[in-house]
């Protein structure tokens, strides 16, 4: 007989009884491996094992199956244990429990299978049992039998298989067809098996539904069946270790999803069983499907026969928000567009659980596992997360005490064990809540932080199903990006039509594996401040990082993920140190920071390591000095913010409609929800362009290499905001089309010219008006007759401050554009030496570029 085989049939609970060991009616015993006082043995029927939880045990810090018990009772060899436990199979089977309130008992041996196959049989007899199959909309071909009574057990009830990993049925479950008692579900005493199956290991996904009936009926799915794997919790706490171990053993798994009744009880249960599967499964995706309130699979399956909209509502599944996970960390989902959801009210999706801020200087945080307490609060410094933590048990409330840097796995790992010796409580749950309470401290303590460091975090809003709908015909729109411009319009960004377009796009990068970054232009007071901070509103508050000061080690100190797929907006960059602005520099360049640190061990030893910052980011960053981007210019792209008379009067009509109440601030907010909204419907997906090599830039840019790969960057991000219209090839990319060429181009072309234009933008847009000006003031169209100015008067005539105005003057100068003539005490004059012909280069790189558009 197979070790296994032994194991499947040999339960805990007879090897405890030939022991003559009987657990308490909590499961617990006096361990018989020491010596022990109070119960510190934990028996698990569900997975047959036990764990003992005293440090004295030398089966400490290892859950024990049964031939492990025996061989530790006996002092045997792995050898002789597996021999006893084949002739303990021989023996009676132990007295059963006493079984729950719904449950019925099997106190006799039973051929589960070959019972379930006489029920099978028994269902095509029965019309009351095909009648009330026939109303839930269950088809007997997924393998439905009826207990008309002729079992004791169960009786009057549509049976359900329960399986074990080998496909052996091993348990049954009955769902009564006869509502009168109130009892509807039923369990023989000990339930084991999973029902449909054990999923087979190559599944990606996995549903997890409330009942059997709701797992048979989107196994009747065929898209469903197919592409996912399907098992049935037994009830809102019927999430058992055998379901765990079941997935666990999925070595392809990367996402599970819950899809539990649309109510209160499944709400709580999501919530529950969501944070649960995140300690035991950290690395997987864990998402949710919404209902209509108050329906369940089942009785939405009666009232809607067309299995669509199942396939529909799993596309539109929503990603489980832990309070310190990023959006952007989501994965692709191979399904149906958000655009083709239908229009269903839903219920309010369940909320991640929150940290107790109440009292700063005692945090405090619950689960079923224990209570802690953060004594003193936490200390500011983003590279540690030092704290006096107190864990308290939930029933005696007995109490752990200590000092840790819950950054320090080592340290979480020990204090997990030595609580777990005192407090009587598992470890591994102890570690689980622990890491989990470190992500909710970081949180916590980003928001602290946000008057400082200018850090922002808030918590986003899922749509209402009214703003869903809205969002699904938005995503269809021909001109998406039209309507883009439009509400950011109608965000409160006045003018600046085209710049606000081409800078939102460039923070929706944030989301990609490639993301773009833009310096933004201006002189002093230019709006260019206000202009990112509005942009950066229209983006899911959460993975937006603004800066208004930042210290030379500060970007070093970010916990390792933190910046992944953020958005980083410097709001002054002049401001940054060398040291600071390197960092910047290598964050945007390479994606990751890594730095050489002394640590120190548990031992007090000191030796090398490494702190590591990771990316990658979007940036968004502003600048007065047309120098200093000079050295980022090649990584970037660029923004000149409009300082016209033409801007300067709308800006100042805003304000001034604005101060008498005629602009609808909630209008505003609402406009920056929706592109929040939208920014997070999208997903990373990959892009290919197949006309890459059809549309060229002009070689007279700067450092054309650098800035031929952000074009195609840029023309795929187009094509990414448009996912739910384009093509998908043979491996799932978008497609881009010739249109997505067209409109980059026409975004970015501004930004093109910059490129290739020997002035920064502030100072082409003040050249260009001093040429004007020059041209009036001296009569004269060529600069045959050069006519002479002073600074006074250039600084009255264009309304320019007078450092601003020197600077452009010098910068003019030192380029030959200007030349300078005078005496320091007498002033100087100055002649427009150089005149260029900006329209002209203008045209002819829009002329280079029309032209290939037109062969696309």
């Amino acid at each position: 007989m197979e070790i296994q085989e032994i194991k499947t049939l040999l339960s805990i609970t007879q090897v405890l009884a030939h022991y003559q060991l009987k657990p308490d009616k909590n499961q617990r015993l006096c361990c018989p491996f020491h010596e022990d006082s109070t119960p510190s043995l934990q028996v698990y029927e569900a997975t047959n094992t036990c764990y003992c939880f005293s440090s004295n045990c030398k089966t400490h810090g290892r859950a024990i199956d049964q031939i492990d018990f025996i061989l530790y009772m006996e002092g045997c060899s792995k050898h002789e244990a597996i021999l006893k436990a084949q002739n303990l199979l021989a023996e009676p089977l132990p007295p059963a429990s006493t079984p729950e309130p719904t449950a019925v008992s099997a106190t006799v041996p039973v051929d589960y299978a070959a019972l379930y196959r006489t029920f099978v049989s028994s269902f095509k007899k029965s019309p009351a049992a095909q009648e009330y199959a026939r109303k839930r909309m269950l088809n007997p071909a997924i393998g439905i039998g009826y207990n008309a009574g002729a079992w004791s057990e169960l009786k009057h009830c549509l049976i359900f298989p329960l399986a074990d990993p080998q496909g052996q049925t091993v348990s049954l479950y009955g769902r009564s067809i006869y509502d009168k008692t109130g009892s509807k579900h039923f369990y023989l005493t000990h339930r084991k098996g999973l029902y449909p199956s054990y999923p087979v290991s190559y599944k990606k996904r996995l549903i997890l539904t409330e009942s059997v009936i709701d797992a048979a009926t989107l196994l009747q799915i065929e898209d469903i069946a197919t592409h996912y794997g399907l098992l049935a919790l037994y009830g809102t706490n019927g999430l058992t270790d055998e379901h765990t171990s079941a997935i666990a053993s999925l070595t392809g798994l990367e996402e599970i999803i819950l899809w539990l009744n649309a109510d209160d009880a499944g709400d709580k249960a999501t919530q529950k069983h969501a944070h649960a599967l995140r300690a035991l499964y950290p690395h997987l995706r864990i998402t949710y499907v919404t209902m209509p309130s108050g329906e369940d699979i089942n009785s939405l399956a009666q009232g809607h026969s067309d299995p669509q909209l199942f396939i529909d509502m799993l596309a539109s599944r929503n990603d489980f928000l832990f309070s310190s996970e990023p959006s952007s960390e989501k994965k692709e989902t191979p399904s149906i567009p958000v655009a083709t959801a239908p229009p269903l009210t839903t219920t309010t999706p369940v909320p991640a659980p929150r940290l107790d801020t109440a009292n700063p200087h005692k945090l405090r945080y619950q689960t079923t596992v224990a209570t802690y307490y953060i004594q003193g609060g936490i200390s500011r410094a983003m590279d540690s997360m030092k704290v006096t933590l107190v864990i308290e048990h939930p029933q005696h409330h007995q109490k752990s005490r200590t000092k840790v840097d819950l950054y320090e796995d080592k340290q979480v790992e020990k204090i997990s064990k030595d609580a777990s010796d005192k407090l009587q409580i598992r470890a591994d749950l102890l570690e689980a809540d622990l890491h989990y309470l470190t992500d909710l401290l970081d949180t916590y303590r980003e928001s602290e932080q946000e008057s400082v460091s200018g850090i922002r975090t808030v918590d986003a809003y899922p749509p209402t199903a009214e703003e869903l709908r809205a969002l699904t015909t938005f995503c269809q729109r021909p001109d998406l990006l039209e309507g883009i411009g439009q509400i950011l319009g109608q965000s409160g960004i006045v003018g600046e039509e085209n710049s606000r377009l081409f800078i939102f796009l460039i923070a929706l990068s944030h989301l990609t594996q490639d993301p773009l970054h833009v310096l933004i232009q201006g002189s002093s007071g230019s709006g260019k401040t206000r202009l990112l901070r509005q942009i950066s509103d229209c983006m899911p508050a959460a993975q937006v990082v603004r800066l208004t000061r930042v210290s030379d080690k500060s970007f070093y100190n970010y916990p390792e993920n933190f910046l992944r797929n953020k958005l980083v907006c410097l709001e002054d960059v002049d401001g940054l140190s060398e040291e600071a602005e390197y960092a910047y520099r290598e964050l945007v360049s390479n994606g990751e920071l890594i730095s050489s640190i002394a640590i120190k061990d548990e031992a007090g030893r000191i030796s090398s390591g490494q702190k590591i910052v990771r990316g990658p980011i979007a940036s968004m960053a502003c600048t007065t000095n047309g120098r200093m981007y000079e050295d980022n210019i090649s990584r970037m792209l660029i923004v000149a913010v409009d300082e016209s008379a033409e801007q300067t009067r709308r800006v100042v009509d805003y304000q001034n409609r604005r101060a008498a109440g005629a602009v609808r601030e909630p209008e505003e907010g609402k406009a920056k929800r929706f592109l929040q909204q939208f920014t997070a419907s999208l997903r990373p997906l990959s892009v290919i362009n197949p006309y890459a090599a059809s549309i060229l830039l002009p070689e007279g840019v700067h450092k054309l290499r650098r800035l031929n790969d952000l074009f195609q960057l840029f023309i795929r991000l187009v094509t990414l905001v448009y996912q739910h219209q384009r093509k998908r090839d043979a491996q799932g990319r978008l497609v881009c089309t010739p249109a997505d060429v067209a409109r980059a181009v026409d975004i970015m072309f501004d930004s093109i010219v910059l490129k290739s234009d020997e002035l920064d933008g502030s100072l082409r847009q003040f050249y260009e008006q001093l040429k004007a000006h020059a041209k009036a003031a001296g009569n004269t169209d060529t600069p045959a007759r050069p006519y002479a100015f002073t600074a006074r008067e250039i600084r009255h005539t264009l309304r320019i401050s007078r450092s601003q105005l020197h600077r452009y003057l010098q910068e003019l100068v030192s380029l030959e554009y200007l030349s300078e003539s005078g005496f320091h005490n007498r002033g100087y004059q100055y002649r427009i030496q150089y005149w260029d012909d900006y329209k002209a280069l203008r045209d002819k790189i829009k002329n280079h570029l029309s032209t290939q558009l037109q062969t696309l």
